[in-house]
């Protein structure tokens, strides 16, 4: 057995540390072994409603954000979470885009579970925290990935998150 922390607890805020371990006998002493991990975060919460989800795996921005939130001891009664929810519909707007043959499409070839396609939408995120940063430093880190701001709901008092977008984007009607 290894005890590489001699049992002193998780140095990685219970999220997920890999550890391989290679005996001896597999590996020479004076090379280093080729690994390849290929995974998926944590689960998150992705609402259909305001009071109604399920976690998965997603590279939604807006939810990784409600996630962060959470981590940092937010409580859901106090995230306004229809703004969560149109936040995160505007950042999975799937957009075209034309590839090297000229086409236009708007997926992208997988490589991992088993091959297919995924949409190409308007905002994903990816990411590994390397060494230990405030929840501050990570939340500002996605929101900058999505153009989210976090503000204060004066009505109700909970905090909403908005995506910038055009003008012409955000106004009802046609600008003039």
């Amino acid at each position: 057995a290894d005890t590489l922390y001699d049992k002193q607890g998780d140095p990685y805020g219970s999220l997920c540390v890999l550890e391989i371990v290679v005996p001896r006998k597999v590996a020479d002493s004076s090379s280093i072994p080729r690994v390849s991990v290929r995974l998926d975060g944590p689960k998150v919460r992705v609402y259909t409603n305001p009071t109604t989800y399920t976690r998965v795996f997603t590279s939604n921005p807006v939810w990784i954000i409600l996630d962060a939130l959470i981590w940092a001891g937010w409580k859901a009664s106090e995230l306004d979470i229809a703004s969560f929810i149109t936040a995160a519909g505007i950042a999975d707007t799937q957009i075209f885009f034309k590839d090297i043959h000229g086409s236009s499409v708007n997926v992208l070839p997988v490589e991992r579970n088993g091959g297919g396609t995924t949409p190409y939408t308007k905002y994903a995120v990816s990411f590994a925290l390397r060494q230990r940063r405030s929840a501050a430093d990570v939340i500002r880190g996605l929101r900058n990935a999505c153009q989210a701001i976090l503000i204060p709901n004066f009505d109700t008092g909970l905090l909403q998150i908005m995506i910038k977008e055009t003008l012409a984007a955000q106004q009802a009607s046609h600008v003039q």
